[in-house]
């Protein structure tokens, strides 16, 4: 049989006007973005990787034939983090796929450090991509899903119709204590910035965590599970004014100072009083909140702080790239306006690496923009695909290349 959604048009026009050129784009109201709605909507899968035993859960949602969407979350979240996107884009006749990440949830959790390098999960998703049966896929990751996004499209290019990055940009794969340093010396946002440098005194600002993850991983850690459910709720929040951080948004955790508070035998992230007790905000549900929660004390955070402290494996890999790290599949970046720590100057590589980039304009949103930003997301998300990916939106099942 032909697939082709009754509400999608082989014109170009007609497409864009559905997706709200000339009227309000979809909307889904909160009650159907609730947890419950989102899991009635999904299947829920989990796939072995035969050459590595690594275990992926994922959820699955839309026509089983329908042009292949893979979301990638990140830093630290899980698959229903994309619960907006996939209720959208799989009522749009897309398959969508969003799986907990290596570290996360239901998927496997190593203990060993070295097993979450960029390497590691960029395999993850290509071998997931081969077990749905499919050459290619749009990808879209946030957060450290979006470095992943990135590394396919720089090391697979072939596995790529198109990706989607939101919050973290392309400029080359190298994160690494080395590297923070770099960025915090070369832009201009925050005056005390370059005064990084080490010892236990130093302070790499909002970025001084990441420096963290290197110099004092296990301390680090400890400091963000010694209090899970508030852990959570401190980080889930939105953001509403700019300059915004995280620890001016919770008041509990900060990214500043960790070392110095390490070296003073204080929690690496907490500066609430101990016993201090954080309201949920409005960002997740008590449902949402409950699974969050129940995966971090099944798994902890070893695995999801791990992808912080693979500097030296991810530069090796980011040589290897094709092209000379150059990206020649439609790209978006959506970035926001109140995010002090990914920084759209941080990446001005993209400008000329990605030879078919489309920069969205920045959302008035914090962090967690999917969630912060659901609806003005999917329309980023929409417009995107309908112009610079269309071929792969429109085409039937018999004539498309999976």
């Amino acid at each position: 049989p032909v697939y082709r959604p009754q509400y999608c048009s082989p014109s170009r026009t007609s497409r864009l006007e559905y997706l709200g050129w000339n009227r309000k784009p979809i909307v889904l109201d909160d009650d159907s973005m609730s947890n419950a709605s989102i899991m009635s909507d999904c299947t829920q899968h989990t796939y072995k990787h035969e050459p590595t035993g690594i275990r992926t859960f994922y959820l699955a949602s839309g026509p089983e034939y329908g042009p292949l969407m893979i979301f990638c979350h990140g830093w630290p979240e899980l698959s229903i983090s994309w619960r907006h996107q996939l209720v959208c884009f799989s009522r749009l006749g897309f398959r969508c796929i969003a799986p907990d990440m290596r570290g996360y949830g239901r998927s496997s959790a190593p203990m060993d450090i070295r097993l979450y390098s960029i390497q590691h999960l960029v395999q993850d998703m290509i071998g997931l991509l081969d077990h749905l049966g499919r050459d290619k896929a749009v990808f879209v990751g946030h957060d450290w899903g979006a470095p992943v996004v990135w590394s396919i499209a720089a090391h697979h290019p072939e596995r790529c119709h198109g990706i989607a990055c939101l919050s973290v940009g392309y400029d080359g794969i190298d994160i690494s204590a080395e590297d923070v340093q770099k960025k915090v010396e070369k832009t201009g946002r925050y005056s005390f910035l370059h005064r990084f440098r080490q010892g236990a005194d130093a302070d790499a600002g909002p970025l001084d965590y990441q420096v963290a993850y290197v110099e004092h991983f296990e301390a680090s850690v400890a400091a963000l599970e010694e209090d899970i459910p508030n852990t959570l709720k401190a980080l889930f929040r939105p953001a509403f004014t700019a300059p915004m951080s995280i620890e001016s948004s919770t008041r509990y955790l900060s990214t500043s100072g960790q070392r110095q508070r390490i070296a003073r035998g204080e929690s690496a992230w907490r500066v609430a009083p101990k016993g201090t007790q954080v309201a949920r905000s409005d960002l997740i549900s008590e449902s949402d909140l409950a699974i969050y929660v129940e995966a971090m004390q099944r798994n902890g955070f070893r695995g999801p702080c791990a992808w912080y402290a693979n500097g030296d494996a991810n530069l090796l890999y980011a040589a290897r790239q094709k092209n000379k790290g150059r990206i020649d599949v439609p790209a978006l970046y959506l970035s926001s306006e109140y995010d002090v720590v990914c920084r759209p100057e941080f990446f001005p590589g993209m400008l000329t690496k990605c030879t078919r980039l489309t920069l969205a304009p920045p959302l008035a949103c914090g962090h967690w923009i999917q969630l912060e930003k659901p609806t003005e997301t999917n329309a980023v998300l929409a417009r995107w695909l309908a112009q610079e990916v269309s071929d792969t939106w429109q085409t039937p099942l018999g004539q498309h290349k999976l």
